[in-house]
């Protein structure tokens, strides 16, 4: 049985964000899943950023468009969509987000980081999309 030494619990052994930049990306989980209330079909993805030791995963959120969508929602939710398949190099024909988010695991990219503080006065990376 291993034994943890008591300080080796002293020392801060939580992830953290990335300074804001550029990073290799690796997806390391990917879910469907419905939003609550409105019901907006999305993948739910967890990011790695490959060579940083101890940057913390964080998520990023892919939404498509629904039928009753108008026009200027369908166009942001395509035009993210294309941004992120074209970064993570993942072909977009025929994507079924309910049932192919699997090929979405292990997806690499480089892409622009950013650090946000949420309501919660945590601080997260999160994805910058570049225009393609």
């Amino acid at each position: 049985m291993p034994i943890i030494k008591a300080a080796e619990l002293g020392e801060d052994l939580e992830d953290q964000p990335v300074p804001e930049g550029q990073y290799d990306l690796r997806v390391a989980r990917a879910t469907y899943k419905l939003s609550e209330g409105k019901g907006i079909p999305m993948n739910v993805l967890t990011f790695v950023i490959e060579g940083e030791p101890g940057a913390a995963p964080f998520m990023h959120w892919v939404l498509f468009p629904k039928e009753d969508d108008v026009r200027d929602v369908t166009r942001q939710r395509l035009r993210d969509i294309k941004r992120f398949f074209t970064v993570f190099g993942i072909p977009l024909d025929d994507y079924d987000p309910e049932n192919d988010f699997e090929q979405l695991m292990g997806a690499t990219g480089n892409c622009r980081v950013s650090v946000e503080t949420g309501d919660d006065n945590v601080e997260r990376n999160r994805l910058r999309l570049p225009r393609v």
